[in-house]
Formats: structure tokens, C-alpha cells, sequence
């Protein structure tokens, strides 16, 4: 037996040491192998803020709201180096050093609660996590910190021993940073209300007002939040300039190119698909733990020493369990396999998430009491947080699964309880489906951040694909596809020495890393890369004659790409530009049309 120990403790260590350097490899190829249109877009519109435009005023960008995080580093480093050369590294550093800090706080606030080694597997499952696989400070990965850290100072309250009330106040005004990456997360705000009055009701022993003592504290840290930012809107337009410049940000049709009742509608099929191929692996999942319970009941039969003693309705239970569990498992697999071999791309069967989700909503309902503090404050706002998010995102119900990933480490919590308080005989079964499931999501991860590679259009891409370091602007350093790393190594050098300072630039076309490469006046109401070239370009000018372009820079490369099959269409703005600049002088490059605009 003992002997047995030793060699899981050793093969253990080397799962550890095996986890450890691909975390490190994925970090070092997160960093400087590859570049899409999502990351281009997240740097130009911080840039923007950083470089004292206005949110909403001056900018009209959906996703203006995020961009403070990454401005603050913009702005430093522009104080620092004077240049924009290699500002993806560096903020692509800054994002791993901020996920590595939470990894450090989650680590912090789980050591001694659980066994040591489910304790690293959940806090690596967080650092090899990244919603887009992008590990620079953009909206979708600050939604997911914001939310952690609300878990984490809210779980804190509820399990030190201390009534600490900075620490809802403090989650409330997370709470609002989740509303700048998505303003719908208000939803979670009454989630967070009911969970707070029954965790006081549970953990603290209160009745009564005092049951509302924290979700006050809550409420005050999101308002003195709230109403700063408020402040801050109103010091520079009216009431009314707000309401009017966030009407225009709703005219980017990019995220509006269907009603409400279209996308929902088309939600439903999707989450029928999706429910689809859950029961699919659900069946497959249930005829495995049948026939193995049925094989363990035939030998108990005839070895009288494997009977276990566990009453019937705990055995019932942990077949539940093993199912759901398994079935998430097989889900990874599919995953998998299909990144590795059938050509699909990192966000591929998405409801592997949700999968791993479920055995919390089970345990949660079951075990209320025990299980209330993973389940009001980290499986409930994951799941929430899906329809939030669909009601505003142009994304499909599969990609936006993600949003909910952290409920799994509260799934993994749950679990760990359950084995620890309940199972007794069955426990080495609990750890194995547990480890598991933990495993399989973590493998997962690791083709995504080790072998494959995000480009424009979501391709189904692996780093062996050809590739071209850049030698210019903020992508410098960065190898990406050698194709397009052909063409911005021709734009820049050009557009640099024709493009001064003073110049107030529109840039047609889909990679808006152009703006802060070239370091003039930014003319355009969005920097999003699909962004429609409609009727907001004519607004805004009207809205800010200051903006008139003096140089148009039309990318030849632009609806290439199938992504921008919606919004290729860009005959407005260039009919426009020719009614409004009809003796603009034209200069053609390999890959660009440059017009000189002058009245």
C-alpha cells in the first residue's frame, strides 16, 4: 500500500512539473505568436482613451467602456518609451502579470481548505484560461477578473471568521467594472442581492435588517463607483450630448445587423444544436456508469470484500454524478479531437462549459446549505451572465459558453465538498471522476494556448503554420501569419514617412493598429474592425468638423476575409469622400489607396 502511495505521489509530481512548463510555453507563445482583429481592436480604442479622446464624445466604439484598463499601461508606456513600437508585448506582459496575481490571490484564499493538488489544478485551470486566448487587458478577460475578484472578496466575508465590509463594498464596485466591459451585467447586481441575504441568513446567523447588512455595503461600492464615472461623463458633454452620442454608437451596424426577436430566435436554434450535442454525449455517458455499476454489483456478488455499504439513494447519487461528470468529460474529448484532427478552431463545442457546470447545479439545489457560498456567488453569475451577455454580443450561444467558466471552479469546490462530507467508501471514485474532469478542461486548454493560434476569422490555425516576424508599430516583434506580415511590413514604412503628426487620419479597412503605428490624430468614430462605413461616419463629422480627414488610407486587402461578408460594403463612405474631396490626389501602394484630402 504504501509502495502504491509513493508512486502516485511521484507520478503526480510529474503530471505537476508536465502542467507547469506548458503553462509557461503557452504564456511565451501568448505573447509574442499571433495577432487577429479582436486584439488590434482592444489596443486602438485604448490608445484612443489613453491619448485624451473622450468616451462617447469623441469615441463610438461598442466596447469604449473597456478601454480604460489597457489605457492607463498605454499611457504609461507612451511616458516611458516614447513610441508605440512593441506595445502588443507589452501589453500582452501586463495581462499575464494581472492573471498571474489572481492566480496568487485564488491560490491564497484555497490554501489549507482543500487538499494541496486540487488547490493547483484549479488555480492552473485559471492561468491557462483565457476567454478569447488573448492575455492583454480586453473586455471579455476583464469581465472574467471582475467576477473572480467579486468571488473571491465576497467568499472572504463569508469564510474568515470576520465581517470585513470593505469587501462588498469593494465587490460592488467590481461589479460595476463588469458593467464596463458588458453594461448588462447590472442583471447580476439583484443575483448577488438574494445571494447575500441568504449566505447572511446561512453563514452569519442573522435575521432580519441585519440579513441586508452586506448587500447594502454591496449596493454602496457599486453606486460610489457608479456615480464616479458618472461625474466624470458629465464634466465634458450634457445630459443630453450623452444621450444623443450613445444613440449614434447603436448605429454601428455591425452589432445591429439583426432585431432583438431575430437573435434570439436564432439563440434558440443555436441552444438547440447545442443541447443536441450535450445528450448525445449524455447517453453515451450513461450506459458507460450502467454497465460499470452493473460489473462492480456482479463482482461484489462474488467477492463478498467489494460490497459496499453506502444505502441505495447514495448510490443512486453518485451514478447522477458519474454521469454528468462523465459527460462533460466526453465533451473535452471532442473537443479536443476536434482542434487536433477534424479542423475546428479554438472555440469549438463551447458547451463543454456548461457541461462541466451542471454537477454544481446539481449539488447546489441538493446540498443548499452547505454548498450556498459556491453556488450564490460563483455558479449563479457565471450562468447569468450568459444571457446578459447575448442580449448585447454579435457573438453565436456557443462562443459566449465561455462567459460562464467561472462556475466550473466553483463546480470543482462543490465537488471536493461533497467528497469529503458525503461519499466516505465511494471517495476514490469521487477523486477520479474530480481529477478527471479538472484534467480533461486543463488538456483542453492547453491545445488552445500550446498548439493553436488565434487569427482573423477565427480559423482553425496551429502554430506550425507559416509564419513572419513583424518589423514595425505596435505589432513589432509579434510573428504572425507570414501572408499578412507581408503586407503591414509594406504599409508601415510607407504610411510613416507620408503620415505626420498633425494629420487626422481615416483608415478603411480592418486591422486598426494603423492608428497608434502612426501616431496622428485618430478620425474615424470606431476602431472596431468590423465596423460598418455608414451613416455614423457622416454624423460624426457633422458632430465633430475638428475630425474631417485630411488622408484616407483604403486597405485593398478589406472583406477578404469571409468574417466581413455582412459588412464588406463600403461604396457610402468612399462615394462620400469622392462628393466631399472630389480633387483628392491619390498615391497607390502594393496593398493600399492613400488619399490626400484637401477642401
Amino acid at each position: 500500500m504504501r509502495l502504491n502511495q509513493k508512486l502516485g505521489t511521484v507520478l503526480w509530481r510529474i503530471v505537476q512539473v508536465g502542467i507547469i512548463g506548458l503553462t509557461v510555453i503557452g504564456y511565451i507563445k501568448g505573447i509574442f505568436i499571433s495577432l487577429d482583429i479582436d486584439e488590434s481592436y482592444a489596443v486602438a480604442q485604448s490608445y484612443r482613451l489613453a491619448m485624451g479622446e473622450h468616451l462617447f464624445a469623441d469615441m463610438w466604439e461598442a466596447h469604449q467602456l473597456s478601454a480604460f484598463m489597457s489605457a492607463v499601461f498605454i499611457k504609461l508606456y507612451l511616458v516611458v518609451f516614447q513610441t508605440t513600437d512593441y506595445l502588443v508585448i507589452y501589453l500582452r506582459v501586463v495581462g499575464m502579470l494581472i492573471h498571474a496575481a489572481f492566480g496568487v490571490w485564488l491560490y491564497r484564499s484555497y490554501k489549507g481548505k482543500f487538499h494541496g493538488s486540487i488547490v493547483f489544478l484549479v488555480v492552473f485551470l485559471h492561468l491557462n484560461f483565457f476567454p478569447k486566448w488573448v492575455q492583454m487587458p480586453e473586455f471579455e478577460l476583464m469581465h472574467y477578473w471582475f467576477l473572480l475578484a467579486i468571488f473571491l472578496l465576497l467568499h472572504s466575508y463569508f469564510t474568515s471568521g470576520k465581517k470585513d465590509l470593505w469587501k462588498p463594498f469593494l465587490a460592488g464596485v467590481c461589479l460595476v467594472g463588469s458593467m464596463m466591459s458588458y453594461p448588462t451585467m447590472i442583471l447580476l447586481y439583484p443575483i448577488y442581492l438574494i445571494g447575500l441575504c441568504i449566505l447572511e441568513r446561512l453563514q452569519n446567523d442573522v435575521k432580519g435588517a441585519k440579513m441586508l447588512q452586506s448587500s447594502l455595503w454591496l449596493t454602496l461600492g457599486a453606486a460610489v463607483s457608479g456615480g464616479a464615472f458618472l461625474l466624470y461623463l458629465f464634466s465634458y458633454q450634457s445630459w443630453e450630448e450623452l444621450l444623443r452620442n450613445v444613440s449614434y454608437v447603436f448605429m454601428d451596424e455591425s452589432h445591429t445587423t439583426y432585431t432583438m426577436a431575430e437573435k434570439w430566435s436564432m439563440y434558440a436554434g443555436q441552444a438547440k444544436e447545442l443541447c443536441e450535442t450535450y445528450f448525445e454525449s449524455l447517453w453515451i455517458a450513461a450506459v458507460i456508469v450502467v454497465v460499470a455499476g452493473a460489473l462492480l454489483l456482479v463482482i461484489g456478488r462474488l467477492r463478498r470484500d467489494l460490497v459496499l455499504s453506502s444505502p441505495v439513494g447514495k448510490k443512486v447519487e453518485m451514478g447522477i454524478l458519474s454521469i454528468l461528470i462523465l459527460t462533460a468529460i466526453l465533451l473535452q474529448k471532442d473537443h479536443i479531437l476536434g482542434c487536433l484532427l477534424e479542423d475546428q478552431n479554438q472555440f469549438y463545442l463551447q458547451v463543454r462549459y456548461i457541461a462541466a457546470i451542471i454537477p454544481a447545479v446539481y449539488l447546489g439545489i441538493r446540498y443548499h446549505r452547505r454548498m450556498a457560498v459556491y453556488f450564490w456567488l460563483c455558479v449563479m453569475p457565471s450562468l447569468v451572465s450568459l444571457p446578459a451577455v447575448l442580449l448585447i454580443t454579435n457573438m453565436n450561444v456557443n462562443v459566449t459558453c465561455s462567459r460562464a467558466v467561472l462556475g466550473i471552479w466553483g463546480s470543482i469546490w462543490m465537488l471536493c465538498v461533497y467528497l469529503r462530507e458525503e461519499l466516505q467508501e465511494r471517495e476514490l471514485l469521487g477523486n477520479v471522476l474530480t481529477y478527471g474532469l479538472g484534467l480533461s478542461l486543463l488538456t483542453g486548454f492547453f491545445v488552445c494556448r500550446v498548439i493553436m493560434i488565434r487569427v482573423t476569422g477565427c480559423l482553425p490555425v496551429t502554430v506550425m503554420a507559416p509564419m513572419e516576424k513583424m518589423e514595425y508599430g505596435p505589432e513589432k516583434g509579434i510573428y504572425i501569419l507570414d501572408e499578412q506580415a507581408q503586407i503591414w511590413n509594406d504599409n508601415y514604412p510607407i504610411l510613416k514617412e507620408l503620415i505626420k503628426a498633425d494629420e487626422r487620419l481615416l483608415y478603411i479597412g480592418a486591422e486598426h493598429l494603423i492608428y497608434p503605428g502612426v501616431g496622428c490624430t485618430v478620425s474615424t468614430p470606431s476602431t472596431q474592425g468590423t465596423t460598418v462605413f455608414n451613416e455614423m461616419f457622416f454624423r460624426y463629422y457633422e458632430e465633430n468638423p475638428d475630425k474631417l480627414p485630411s488622408i484616407v488610407v483604403i486597405d485593398k486587402t478589406f472583406a477578404t476575409n469571409s468574417v466581413y461578408s455582412l459588412f464588406s460594403d463600403t461604396e457610402m463612405i468612399l462615394d462620400w469622400i469622392g462628393e466631399k474631396y472630389p480633387d483628392a490626389e491619390a498615391l497607390e501602394t502594393a496593398y493600399m489607396t492613400i488619399l490626400f484630402l484637401e477642401e
